[in-house]
Order: C-alpha cells, then sequence, then structure tokens
C-alpha cells in the first residue's frame, strides 16, 4: 500500500469522524441510555471516535516512518 493511500484514508477517516462528532449525527447519539464500561452512550461515543483517529495516527505514522528509511537507503 503506498504511503498517499494511506494518507488518503486517514483522511477519510477524520471526516468521518469530524461528521460524527458534530450537530448532525451527535444529535443522534446524545443519550444516557445505554451504558457502555459506565458511560453514557455519547461519552462513550467520543472515546471511540478518540481511540479512532488515535489507531489511524499509529497507522500513518508507521507507514511515514518506513516511506523514510526507505528513501534513506
Amino acid at each position: 500500500m503506498s504511503l498517499r493511500t494511506v494518507r488518503i484514508g486517514a483522511g477519510v477517516v477524520y471526516l468521518l469522524a469530524l461528521a460524527a462528532l458534530t450537530w448532525p449525527v451527535l444529535t443522534r447519539v446524545n443519550q444516557v441510555e445505554p451504558q457502555i464500561l459506565g458511560l453514557p452512550f455519547h461519552m462513550a461515543w467520543f472515546a471511540g471516535w478518540i481511540v479512532v483517529t488515535f489507531v489511524t495516527l499509529l497507522i500513518v505514522d508507521r507507514f511515514e516512518t518506513a516511506a523514510e528509511e526507505e528513501d534513506r537507503s
């Protein structure tokens, strides 16, 4: 997979996160029940998207590091 593909994929994930954490979608998940790991649903929704974006950053970092090492050699 090329670095360009990974960056485009990361951009798509970030746009999805932006949509999921703003007005139109957030009003649909703004509820206390069900609770997930003791958190109200909307807080678990935020925490889940934070984890998704963090994992996306890790993946992009791995690919960029590999591309830099390839360019050096």
